[in-house]
């Protein structure tokens, strides 16, 4: 072989060992990111399990979190972390990171499967949960913690004497229990539990006395005797407490009957806090809350109602609880009030309606509303007072509308709208609003949704009504309150078969449902016949809560089975 032959072969022999090289560096770089995301997933998750409240070591730790998914999307680390990390705040998106984890590691430490198991009953995947608790319970069967999530577990299905006896069996491992467990044993024990058990559950309260730990959830259990509750309440009073905790303790001692509110104001005022304007404002709200407008007076006398706008306003709204009429026209027909312009016709408009002048009253607000900066706060204030004073529909369904563009959420004004339906009872009125809200904001669904319902029970366009909702599940086909609405219309039709038949796609626990769902489920039942079903499905529904349309439809076809 030539010189020149020789060195061919070696360049080949080269560019083979080199190529071999480059393919066996594949694997090794992919190792080394998947070690590398495993290391960053850990450190993520326990950054957020040293500080689970705090809101800045949460978000680093998921973006620590999502950059380990990013070198090792499919790997069981960073698909952990994100369902630790999520499962409170985006239960859905958890659950989907916790699946992937277990199906990168199916075998998973006790711990991690508790954590999954919390996902899953979060997610209502009780099956699941089940699944899951059933085969840690093998290894472990006398492990207090799996009793506390099987009676968790249990209580959320609605079977709660089987939660009572999970939750029996934790409890006599009084020792190993901690503050949750404990919490939970004794609120089901007075709960649901006999004497043996609320025995128990009194040792439990004792211990945590003792520890001064889970009081705060203590006193705001309302099935634990007032004794207990009280006992609680005093064992908190112990020590310094802010003026936050003591307002709220007072707030408790009341409710219980402890003592007056009077009583209480008076350790209120004299705390150290006090000092600080906004707790000065706190303890005004709370004697206008609890009957005693004279005492706020303390707080905010003229002299300091003078200095400042927000003070001024609930020097006013004191003054308006003792009904001193005269006191109130002479303090707002004053020169340099701490008011624009805005505030001084609202509080004249509120004063003439109180004395009785309606007249004068509606010319004043409209006078508000014209300088008025239609921010929300402003907004909020003509909308209320314009339906006291009796400001037009037309121009208060407009004020809702400016409060939606003015970023206030739909849940918010739709409250404000049941609220002033409990007041007046007029559902022609809530109808009209509906209708104003839904024409203005087509584009947002649930304003659609909500008129369309309230249209089909009332017999107001109900086939107008009908098309709408079609059109929604049409453009979001998985969303159950619009099949909900769509099942409402045909059960009023007659047609509860194809109701029926719709419905039973949807995998939801029906019992855990909202009750107006509960009642149209009921409803089909019953034209069915399934009258035992339906019943069953009618239990919870308050009939205080339902429209007088729907309480109508209820006795015709359910009669007796709705009591």
């Amino acid at each position: 072989m030539t010189k020149g032959g020789r060195v061919g072969w070696w360049i080949v022999l080269a560019l083979i060992l080199i190529g071999a090289g480059l393919v066996g560096l594949k694997p090794a770089y992919r190792g080394l990111k998947a070690w590398r995301a495993n290391q960053i997933a850990k450190d993520a998750v326990a950054a957020y399990l040293s500080a689970p409240k705090d809101p800045e070591a949460v978000t680093d730790a998921a973006l620590r979190a999502r950059s380990a998914l990013v070198l090792d999307p499919d790997g069981f680390a960073p698909n952990r972390a994100l369902g630790i990390l999520l499962t409170g705040v985006r239960p859905s998106e958890a659950l989907g990171f916790w699946d992937r984890a277990v199906a990168a590691s199916p075998d998973l430490s006790r711990d991690d499967a508790l954590a999954y198991t919390q996902c899953l009953l979060v997610n209502r995947e009780w099956d699941r949960a089940e699944a899951v608790l059933t085969g840690l319970a093998e290894e472990r069967p006398d492990d207090p913690v799996l009793d506390y999530n099987m009676s968790k577990l249990r209580y959320l299905q609605g079977r709660r004497s089987d939660a009572l006896e999970h939750s029996r069996k934790m409890m006599r491992m009084d020792a190993e229990l901690s503050v949750a467990q404990r919490l939970h044993g004794i609120g089901l024990a007075y709960e649901a539990g006999n004497g043996s058990d609320q025995s128990l559950a009194r040792d439990a309260v004792e211990h945590l006395l003792v520890e001064g730990e889970g009081l705060w959830e203590l006193l705001s259990m309302e099935v634990l005797p007032v004794s207990v509750r009280t006992a609680v309440a005093a064992k908190l009073r112990d020590g310094q407490r802010s003026f936050e905790e003591m307002l709220t303790l007072a707030d408790y001692g009341i409710s219980l009957g402890m003592e007056s509110p009077g009583h209480y104001f008076e350790g209120l005022s004299s705390h150290t806090d006090m000092l600080d304007e906004t707790r000065r404002h706190m303890l005004v709200r709370w004697c206008l809350r609890h009957g005693i407008p004279e005492r706020g007076l303390e707080v905010i006398p003229e002299p300091k109602a003078l200095e400042r706008r927000d003070a001024f306003l609930l020097h006013i709204q004191l003054l308006t609880r003792l009904k001193q009429w005269d006191r109130i026209r002479e303090l707002i027909s004053r020169d340099n009030l701490p008011l624009e312009a805005f505030w001084q016709y609202l509080l004249q408009a509120e004063l003439e309606f109180e004395t009785g002048d309606l007249a004068k009253a509606n010319h004043l607000w409209n006078r508000a509303r014209s300088v008025s900066v239609e921010s929300r706060e402003q907004l909020w204030l003509l909308l209320r007072s314009g339906d006291k004073i009796g400001g037009e529909d037309r121009t208060t369904n407009r004020i809702m509308g400016d409060l939606v563009f003015s970023g206030e959420s739909v849940d918010v004004i739709r409250s404000y709208l049941v609220d002033r339906l409990g007041v007046d009872r007029d559902y022609g009125r809530f109808l009209e609003s509906l209708r104003s809200l839904k024409t203005r904001f087509s584009e947002q669904a649930e304003w659609v949704n909500d008129w369309a319902y309230y249209s089909i029970i009332m017999g107001k366009d109900s086939g107008e009504a009908l098309a709408e909702v079609n059109r929604l599940i049409e453009e979001e086909p998985s969303k159950l309150a619009y099949h909900m609405t769509w099942a409402m219309a045909m059960v009023m039709r007659g047609e509860p078969r194809e109701v029926l038949e719709r419905l039973r796609h949807f995998k939801v626990d029906w019992d855990s449902l909202a009750p107006r769902w509960r009642m149209i489920l009921a409803l089909a039942l019953a034209l069915v016949d399934e009258k035992e079903q339906a019943a069953h499905y009618m239990q919870g529904v308050d009939p205080a809560q339902l429209s007088p349309y729907e309480s109508a439809l209820i006795e015709r076809l359910m009669g007796s089975a709705s009591s």
